[in-house]
């Protein structure tokens, strides 16, 4: 920045909470205010608010973890689906040999056999009636054979899918061989990643016991114990920022939860967050620090943090009292957060001060005027 001249070396005047120096004035040329680029900003009333951190741990979310339970007794022939890996809705993950499943499918193959031969006897029968050769008697009776064999045909499907038995493998069964007949699929119900296995080659499964745990990460919780004191301050939908050290990454997170009721020894209460987690990189069980806004306060002359420097050990700023002409005042603050700060004195609201690349607007000063 070039110095182009210097009014004033007029004598101190005193404002509220503050004192300007002897020589507080600094005019730039043109050219040197447009390399510096001192972007400048009004002052007038501003909100501070107050934050804390707290740390945290990422969960799964268990409104999105699926149990995947098999519904038939059976010996695990295969096991094709580990711990970790992602599955999507449909998937195979493990093929069991079960009596109860071949009987039941059994039956299916034989009542599908008995609607198509139900089937093609109404159909003959229709066309005999149609050219007059039959009686309207005997269609109706093929009509009514047809429609009961259909329904007993379907109630057998449906005590396969109370198995578990997946559409596709029940119409796939009548052209399936006899002896994949005993063995029952376990398909994945939900897209997610597993996290939890308790199956293995070989082993006696019971009915009804859950074999595998899946999670959908597209989401996760971000549990954190608040203490009462902060409670008040905070309310469910509200957003808080959640970073990791470890990622060094930040997300932000919405309040769905807190609870009624506090830790007698630790005087906190369980919050939860729900995060986003598309890619994959927040993971249950990581630590994290939540910044939660506690308290929020309507200051009457509020600057932004960037605007202030330090001369001579107190805390200043650079009005533009004119354009490429600056003045050095000094300032009394008060209290602040990370992007405002309070002042208490020294500069009023509707002052110009400079809030961008007020480091370099310093070291000119210093180097020309002195500190």
């Amino acid at each position: 920045v070039t110095v182009v001249a210097f009014i004033g070396c007029k004598s101190a005047k005193k404002s509220s909470g503050g004192e300007e120096p002897k020589k507080s004035f600094m005019q730039l040329s043109e050219a040197a205010v447009k390399r510096g680029g001192f972007a400048t900003q009004v002052v007038a009333s501003g909100l501070i608010e107050r934050r804390v951190q707290l740390q945290g741990h990422i969960k799964a979310n268990e409104d999105n973890v699926t149990s995947v339970v098999s519904h038939v007794g059976g010996v695990a022939l295969t096991v094709t689906s580990q711990l970790g890996a992602r599955v999507k809705k449909g998937d195979p993950m493990a093929e069991l040999q079960s009596k109860e499943m071949g009987q039941a499918q059994l039956e299916y193959i034989g009542l599908h056999s008995k609607m198509s031969f139900a089937y093609n006897l109404l159909k003959i029968e229709q066309g005999i009636y149609n050219k007059k050769i039959g009686t309207k008697v005997a269609y109706i009776k093929a009509r009514a054979e047809f429609d009961r064999a259909v329904m007993a045909k379907d109630l057998a499907a449906q005590k396969l899918k109370l198995l578990g038995v997946a559409d596709t493998d029940i119409n796939n069964l009548p052209s399936r061989p006899k002896d994949k007949l005993t063995v029952y699929v376990l398909r994945a119900p939900v897209d997610g990643v597993i996290i939890k296995k308790s199956i293995a080659r070989g082993e006696m499964v019971n009915s009804d016991r859950v074999v595998f745990t899946l999670a959908n990460l597209n989401t996760v919780w971000f549990d954190i114990m608040v203490p009462v004191q902060y409670l008040g301050a905070i309310k469910p939908r509200d957003e808080v920022a959640v970073y990791s050290g470890k990622l060094q990454k930040t997300v932000t997170g919405k309040i769905t939860y807190i609870s009624p009721t506090a830790d007698t020894q630790t005087r906190s209460a369980l919050v939860r967050l729900l995060l986003p987690n598309e890619k994959g990189l927040w993971r249950p069980g990581l630590c994290a620090m939540g910044e939660f806004t506690v308290k929020k306060q309507q200051v009457a002359v509020v600057v932004p943090q960037t605007s202030l420097v330090r001369i001579g050990g107190k805390p200043a700023v650079f009005v533009q009292v004119k354009p490429r002409s600056y003045q050095l005042k000094y300032v009394v603050l008060g209290e602040g957060d990370k992007v405002n700060a309070g002042i208490r004195g020294g500069i009023n609201a509707g002052e110009v001060v400079v809030t961008a690349n007020v480091i370099a607007l310093k070291g000119e000063w210093l180097a020309t005027m002195g500190d």
